[in-house]
């Protein structure tokens, strides 16, 4: 019981939050920290955009394995393609990761095996979001310990606020089954 009412008072409390921040946009923002709120520093930042410090900083606060930090620019997604090449993420150490491609659908309404159509490049690579161009960037290497470290950079439009959604999502430990 202690549990569950624990458990109500942290969803009330991340729930007035989000309200706050949602309905009063004047608040200052959070001073950054790389890894938390922006970029890590194996990560080039792309030209022209700026962090989402109080969101970044909200969704990684009880991070372990999975990083998402949120960044706006201006800029369409087919920049955000062509600037992170594989050139420039070799120079901070990481690899192109490519990955099975399978139907969204798998069978047994989705409790069945996967069923692969082909593997990506790795890299970044476009495709159409809701009809408009996106971005997907995969590049993986390892750390100081060994464990596998994914890097996944998404950049797509983002109707709100008129702009380049970029999320780039750190994981530690591979969720991609590798060959």
């Amino acid at each position: 019981m202690a549990i569950i009412r624990v458990g109500l008072i942290f969803a009330a409390v991340a729930g007035l939050a989000l309200l706050v921040s949602a309905c009063s946009p004047n608040l200052p923002n959070a001073a950054p920290v790389p890894g938390e709120s922006t970029l890590w520093l194996d990560v080039p930042v792309f030209k022209d955009s700026t962090p989402d410090l109080n969101t970044n900083l909200f969704t990684n606060q009880l991070a372990t394995q999975m990083f998402t930090l949120f960044y706006y620019s201006p800029k369409p997604s087919a920049e955000v393609a062509a600037f992170y090449t594989d050139d420039l993420m070799a120079q901070n150490g990481w690899s192109p990761q490519s990955y099975d491609i399978v139907n969204h659908f798998s069978v047994g309404e989705g409790q069945g095996a996967q069923i692969p159509k082909g593997k990506t490049a790795g890299g970044c690579e476009m495709f159409k979001f809701h009809g408009q161009p996106a971005t997907l960037c995969t590049f993986s290497k390892l750390d100081d310990s060994n464990r596998d470290i994914e890097l996944t950079i998404d950049a797509s439009p983002d109707d709100k606020t008129n702009q380049t959604l970029l999320l780039y999502t750190r994981t530690i430990g591979s969720v991609v089954k590798k060959q």
